[in-house]
């Protein structure tokens, strides 16, 4: 019969060694068990190892290299560190050799105004012989000086509303000095004939020492200190009546004021 003969040679879906059977939409994929439950083989687990030591190797050869440029790139970073320091301490002794330098060129162009002294706060006067100013305030102050001994004197440069000073520089640096170093009250009224101001000297600054005296007035009444005078070619300072006075010949010496 066909029906029992159809029914015979049918296998089991469950068997295993029957295809399994997928279901797909109306689609049927037969997949082989065999084929799926292959075993790996001895060749191939050994060409995976060796696959991998070959990758391994590889990265350790890379790592060596690696290693070897940072060494390389450390020591040639010490030799350049090495290099700046020494370039660093080269630029400081050429800085501490300019500052030596301008501190020289301060002192010399301040020496080459030893002979001359300053007076101040003396009106201008139409057609004045400065020069008779000059011989009448030392006469004032006790110095006896005739004209020939006057190098050169002439009025200086003032901003406007400022009375100009009077720069003298005398052949005698004795002179000099003893105008320079003699404290006497002298006014207007009685150097020149009229006003009644008082008239100032003192030595004549550079405009470097000028700018420092300045900046130590300006410092010394800020930390309240009470004397801040100009001796012996360089400013001073002291803080009080019996203290220790300081030396200020640049920029560095007034930092150090505190």
């Amino acid at each position: 019969m066909v029906g029992s003969s159809s029914s015979s040679s049918s296998t089991p879906a469950n068997s295993p060694n029957s295809p399994s059977k997928l279901r797909s939409g109306n689609l049927r994929l037969y997949v082989d068990p065999k084929a799926v439950e292959r075993q790996v083989t001895n060749e191939e687990i050994y060409d995976l190892i060796k696959q991998q030591q070959g990758s391994l190797e590889k990265a350790l050869v890379e790592q060596n290299e690696l290693r070897n440029l940072v060494n390389k790139q450390t020591a040639e970073l010490s030799e350049q560190r090495a290099e700046i320091e020494v370039l660093q301490n080269i630029v400081m002794d050429k800085d501490l050799k300019v500052l030596e330098l301008e501190d020289r060129l301060c002192k010399l162009e301040q020496y080459s105004r030893h002979s001359t002294f300053e007076i101040r706060e003396v009106p201008v006067l139409p057609n004045e012989r400065v020069e008779q100013i000059v011989i009448n305030f030392a006469a004032k102050l006790g110095v006896p000086l005739v004209e020939h001994e006057i190098q050169a004197a002439h009025r200086l440069k003032a901003n406007e509303g400022k009375t100009p000073g009077i720069i003298v520089q005398l052949a005698s640096r004795k002179k000099r000095y003893q105008i320079v170093n003699t404290r006497k009250v002298i006014t207007n009224l009685e150097l020149i004939g009229q006003g009644s101001g008082q008239v100032y000297h003192g030595e004549s600054l550079s405009p470097h020492y000028r700018r420092l005296l300045m900046a130590a007035k300006k410092k010394a009444k800020a930390l309240n200190y009470e004397y801040v005078w100009w001796q012996g070619g360089v400013v001073r300072c002291r803080q009080a009546q019996g203290m220790k006075a300081f030396r200020i010949e640049n920029e560095r010496d007034l930092a150090r004021i505190n």
